[in-house]
């Protein structure tokens, strides 16, 4: 918890405390218990006196499973946004362009499209390793992939390949040939938009 909220979560605490209750809290993260997810967030127990004991939180264990351990490959029509809830977000995203601004790519679909498969192809390791500040010689010999940097590392690549991808996006945009298999994923990627925006 930040200085800024604890002085609230002491009086919150005291209260309990005035109505007869012990209190028992512990900061703990979704990722040291076997959740593939980075969250941080504070846990409360609380106990009337009259029954209370000594309760302890469980202590983490190191992640087992990823993210793409329990992703679902298909995903069914009712998850994804309606085409106007999408127009909507992106007008929103008008003053708030931050993901596209960082690639200087256009806020539209097409552009987002673009943006997943390049970076679905580069999180595997098919795009990007001639510039980035992790070679490819490191991942093999460590036995990483773009999974295991830290979110700060991650940073530093992608703009290590920014470059490369807004001049990848400029010959697609000018309808210049990518090779298939991103064409291949990028059809995919547009075929999983819903047609029906009132759907």
């Amino acid at each position: 918890m930040s200085e800024k909220f604890m002085p609230d979560f002491q009086k919150w605490l005291a209260k309990l405390e005035s109505l007869g209750y012990v209190n028992r809290w512990a900061r703990l993260n979704a990722k040291d218990y076997g959740v593939p997810q980075n969250r941080d967030r504070v846990f409360c127990l609380s106990m009337r006196r009259d029954v209370a004991f000594d309760y302890q939180f469980p202590e983490g264990f190191p992640l087992q499973t990823r993210l793409e351990d329990v992703l679902e490959e298909e995903v069914t029509e009712r998850f994804f946004l309606k085409d106007n809830a999408v127009e909507k977000f992106l007008k929103a995203n008008d003053t708030d362009k931050a993901l596209f601004m960082q690639f200087d790519l256009p806020p539209t679909h097409d552009a987002a499209m673009f943006l997943k498969t390049w970076l679905q192809m580069w999180m595997r390791g098919d795009y990007g390793f001639d510039d980035s500040c992790y070679e490819e010689e490191w991942f093999e010999e460590n036995g990483y992939t773009y999974w295991d940097l830290t979110p700060s590392e991650l940073q530093e690549t992608l703009e290590n390949i920014k470059e490369d991808l807004c001049q990848a996006h400029l010959a697609f945009s000018n309808k210049e040939l990518m090779d298939e298999e991103f064409s291949l994923l990028f059809q995919e990627n547009m075929k999983r938009r819903p047609k029906d925006e009132n759907r």
